[in-house]
């Protein structure tokens, strides 16, 4: 993310990372801060089914378009605010919380705070939108990530394809199924995954 709102608290990079018990979070300033009480601040804006037409609608914010959010993710890291999973509920027209945030990690004297939530509720879903605010509740407004829109994050890796994603045998019998590696996009490193 471009360095644009003259803050500290400024997002450079946000980092995912997929494990077999949580789907974690790191994310990176422009700059160190001293304090991180109230300057770590992570809300994650996701539309876990890509579908613009289910979930809140936020309307346009600070630059973004924030539509069809059935998940937000609150990390405001230190016992405050109401850090947790929250999921829109259709008939109570809102969100209601169903988990809190599994371990997060917040320091002094550097530019870099991370938290991880449970993978149960990201099961069987390939990719999801998402837009996070980041920054600090002590200086003007929030950093959007990305400054317009939403960006599909993929949790199935996109080198790795097969040429049917379900099917079933009888018991004994086999079938031939084709598996792509495509290593176009990547840069020279070790990668692995549960077929």
């Amino acid at each position: 993310d471009p360095q644009d709102n003259d803050s500290p608290y400024d997002t450079e990079n946000i980092y995912y990372e997929l494990t077999d018990s949580t789907l974690n979070f790191k994310y990176e300033y422009y700059e160190n801060w001293e304090d991180p009480y109230q300057n770590t601040i992570g809300i994650l804006y996701i539309d876990l089914d890509n579908n613009s037409e289910t979930g809140a609608n936020f309307g346009y914010y600070y630059g973004a378009d924030i539509i069809g959010i059935d998940m937000i993710i609150n990390s405001y890291g230190f016992g405050q605010g109401d850090d947790g999973v929250y999921i829109f509920e259709n008939n109570y027209e809102g969100f209601i919380q169903l988990d809190g945030i599994v371990w997060e990690n917040r320091e002094f004297n550097t530019n870099e705070f991370s938290f991880g939530v449970s993978k149960d509720f990201f099961e069987n879903i390939p990719s999801f939108s998402l837009l996070s605010f980041s920054g600090s509740l002590n200086e003007d407004g929030p950093d959007i990530v990305p400054n317009e829109g939403m960006i599909e994050l993929f949790l199935a890796p996109q080198w790795l394809s097969l040429d049917q994603d379900n099917g079933s045998i009888a018991p004994g019998e086999s079938m031939d199924l084709n598996v792509t590696f495509d290593a176009s996009n990547m840069f020279g490193s070790e990668n692995e995954a549960i077929i």
